[in-house]
């Protein structure tokens, strides 16, 4: 019964569709920004070979955050969004820290 209801094509679709659209807007609209950069873009050519590494970096660190919030909470780690957890403050504030010295 678990399995048949959970992992039917159209349960399937109907919880990955909406984070697929929005992943897809979200490049569309990266591009269309990118596209107006041109003339910066003409100016410093090297920001052609940084920005996929950038990206990369990008994602890197925003996908060991949702491994490590995942696994703390499959551990009972982390219950409940409560902000005086350390585990759950630590994992932010270090995504946090990441995050601002990528950039």
């Amino acid at each position: 019964m678990y399995l048949s209801e959970y992992a039917s094509i159209s349960s399937i679709v109907r919880e990955a569709l909406p984070f697929e659209l929005l992943a897809t807007v979200g490049g569309v609209i990266a591009g269309v920004i990118l596209s107006g950069m041109t003339n910066e873009l003409e100016m410093i050519p090297g920001l052609i070979v940084i920005y996929p590494g950038v990206l990369g970096m990008h994602g890197n660190v925003s996908s060991t955050l949702g491994s490590r919030l995942g696994s703390a909470i499959h551990m009972g780690l982390i219950t409940s969004m409560d902000r005086k957890n350390p585990e759950l403050v630590n994992t932010i504030s270090g995504f946090l820290l990441l995050k601002c010295r990528h950039f």
